[in-house]
């Protein structure tokens, strides 16, 4: 004889409600689309944060994904005073530097981030201005990827 059925609560920020049961006898394939399903959605309504070096937070959308294929945005806006965080999704390092290209330096806040091996996530400085700064990813003498913080 079968012993009890074993069933747990699932949390209710993730779309469920408090009264619904997730039950061990359902199949993989419904309780895989049960737990990937809610996380298209967010728990709560605040965007996720994460602390800077200078100790305050910068949420999820002030980030940016180096990618094989560029950037991801390519162009982000910002408020005067955040940071932006660069995270490398791709396989090999690569250096991220203020400006348009390296005989174009420039927004210097850009320069903190260095350089990020694989998986690697670190921030600006904070933006005290208001101005438009573009980023470069330069390979050898070229330039890889580039792109453009836009800080109001």
């Amino acid at each position: 004889m079968d012993g009890p059925s074993k069933t747990k609560r699932a949390p209710a920020c993730l779309g469920y409600h408090p009264g619904v049961r997730i039950s061990a006898s359902l199949g993989v394939g419904a309780i895989a689309a049960m737990i990937l399903m809610p996380m298209t959605a967010s728990c709560g309504s605040t965007p996720p944060t994460s602390p800077t070096a200078s100790g305050g937070t910068h949420t999820a959308l002030s980030t940016v994904m180096l990618e094989s294929t560029g950037p991801n945005p390519r162009e982000i806006t910002i408020a005067v005073g955040e940071s932006v965080s660069f995270m490398n999704h791709d396989a090999v390092p690569h250096t991220v530097a203020g400006g348009a290209s390296q005989s174009q330096p420039a927004c210097s806040e850009i320069n903190a981030v260095g350089v990020l091996g694989p998986a690697e996530i670190r921030p600006t400085s904070p933006f005290l201005t208001p101005k438009a700064c573009d980023y470069h990813v330069p390979r050898g003498q070229t330039v890889l990827f580039s792109g453009r913080i836009v800080v109001r």
